[in-house]
């Protein structure tokens, strides 16, 4: 098997955050990104933590993973601080990050994937992908700190293994 480094810009995860959104609930309906988090200083907090931890990530994508791991400690100690202030809020602020750490690193495996190349050319032919194996190892945890140290390294310099079985393309026959 070959390994390929793709090499990406830091373009691609200033894509995957800007799909991530906080929206404010609007009165009379309840904003999906803050179904629990009801009150004004949770969803400040919110949105605090969350620009340091895109700081964090961005840093990562462009320094690496050993340039952020003293600061994904003190991103963990910022969001402990902020959700002893919010008090019976603390865990639907928790909620609410991981569910937004859960959304950046599946928009990176979405772009990681979608870089497969489903045509290829060895020579004079073209080759079509026709099908693929994908191996994802899983590994779940409530931590935030665990979850933004996994999605750092991956955006450092993460690794999807994919198998593509790719078949020639057979011209249309003269009619």
């Amino acid at each position: 098997m070959t390994a390929l480094l793709v090499p990406v810009t830091g373009n691609v995860l200033d894509v995957v955050l800007r799909n991530i959104t906080f929206e404010v609930a609007v009165a009379g309906s309840v904003s999906s990104n803050y179904q629990r988090l009801s009150t004004p200083a949770a969803i400040a907090a919110a949105k605090e933590v969350w620009a340091r931890i895109e700081r964090v990530l961005k840093q990562a994508a462009r320094d690496g993973w050993d340039a952020v791991r003293e600061e994904v400690k003190a991103v963990g100690e910022f969001l402990d601080a902020r959700a002893a202030e919010l008090l019976n809020e603390a865990a639907e602020l928790r909620d609410v990050l991981i569910q937004k750490l859960r959304e950046a690193m599946q928009g990176m495996h979405d772009f990681v994937l979608g870089s497969i190349r489903t045509r290829v050319k060895i020579g004079e032919d073209t080759y079509v992908l026709g099908s693929i194996d994908l191996e994802s190892k899983l590994v779940y945890s409530g931590s935030i700190e665990a979850s933004i140290t996994a999605l750092c390294k991956f955006v450092a310099s993460g690794e999807s293994v994919v198998t593509g079985k790719y078949t020639l393309l057979t011209p249309a026959p003269n009619a």
